[in-house]
């Protein structure tokens, strides 16, 4: 019913040109990748902090958020939250509680999402 396309050297060839495609693309991805967010160190206590709380050293936050961050943690309902909502929802949340922590957090978040937007916007004008 089905032929075996493994003999036939035209979709051997259609295959690698394929792979060498993908290939190409994704190396292209990770430059424009690297050229947005050049100045981005995911190891910083700020980015690992936005990430997960929970694996942060209070030590190596800015000392103006440390007691805050520290309320943070001690408030029982928020690893519940950090586990049911997704990532911006519980910075937002947590900015009504603990303004300065979720802040820092935010400024990391948001501009990802405002770059996906214009650069949706820009897409759908061109």
């Amino acid at each position: 019913m089905f032929s075996s396309t493994t003999g036939n050297n035209k979709n051997q060839r259609l295959d690698e040109d394929v792979k060498t495609d993908i290939a190409a693309h994704l190396k292209a991805l990770k430059h424009e990748f690297q050229r947005y967010y050049s100045d981005i160190n995911p190891e910083t206590p700020i980015w690992l902090m936005t990430r997960n709380p929970f694996v942060v050293d209070v030590l190596q936050l800015p000392e103006d958020i440390q007691e805050e961050f520290l309320e943070m943690k001690a408030d029982s309902t928020m690893k519940d939250d950090f586990h049911l909502l997704t990532l911006e929802k519980f910075w937002i949340k947590r900015f009504l509680l603990n303004p300065k922590v979720a802040s820092h957090a935010l400024q990391i978040i948001v501009p990802f999402s405002s770059t996906y937007l214009c650069e949706t916007g820009f897409s759908a004008l061109v």
